[in-house]
């Protein structure tokens, strides 16, 4: 299974949010590196812009992946450019550039402490994940984030999960690790 993992870093969120923020997709990693499948993440931070931070190429380790998140800085803008994240895993990672491997699974979660604005290049961004089949799985972090703006982000309504406040995140690790496995039991038959 190839797992992108988008990562809100806006000012939107307070710095103590970021660090439980971090901490919920460091545990997510090792709950998804410690299972015996053969899974491959990549991880892209956004604010303002979206930038891949690591790809599906190369041998990956837990604590590598736990490095990156931790060396992931709290941008200064408030904005939230999805779009533009959204685009940037479609390009560099669900891409052979990117290591993406052909009969695999492709699971995408976004991670998202507020709601961004839906466009063109929105719409455009979802619909191009689509294409490659890329099942996509959206996290609000508070009681702020709008369910329907999740919604617009998920694959299906069953892929929405949201938390009143983000250290409430790590609690739900696990039920996310299940249904993305779910998942993909469904998009193989």
């Amino acid at each position: 299974m190839d797992v992108g993992i988008l990562i809100d870093s806006s000012a939107g969120q307070s710095p103590k949010d970021f660090q439980e923020v971090k901490t919920f997709a460091k545990s997510l990693i090792h709950e998804l590196a410690d299972s015996e499948n053969d899974i491959k993440i990549g991880l892209v931070q956004y604010d303002s812009n979206g930038r891949v931070i690591r790809d599906f190429n190369g041998i990956q380790s837990a604590n590598e992946l736990t490095r990156d998140v931790d060396g992931m800085t709290r941008g200064e803008s408030p904005q939230r450019r999805l779009d533009l994240a959204l685009q940037a895993a479609r390009k560099d990672l669900f891409s052979l550039k990117g290591g993406m491997r052909q009969g695999h699974p492709r699971q995408l979660l976004v991670i998202s402490s507020g709601d961004s604005p839906t466009s063109e290049s929105f719409a455009d961004a979802v619909k191009a994940l689509d294409e490659v089949k890329v099942n996509r799985y959206a996290i609000g972090t508070n009681s702020a984030v709008d369910i329907s703006f999740l919604r617009s982000l998920a694959s299906e309504n069953g892929n929405v999960f949201k938390a009143n406040r983000p250290e409430q995140l790590k609690g739900q690790v696990s039920t996310i690790q299940q249904r993305m496995c779910q998942g993909t039991q469904i998009s193989r038959l």
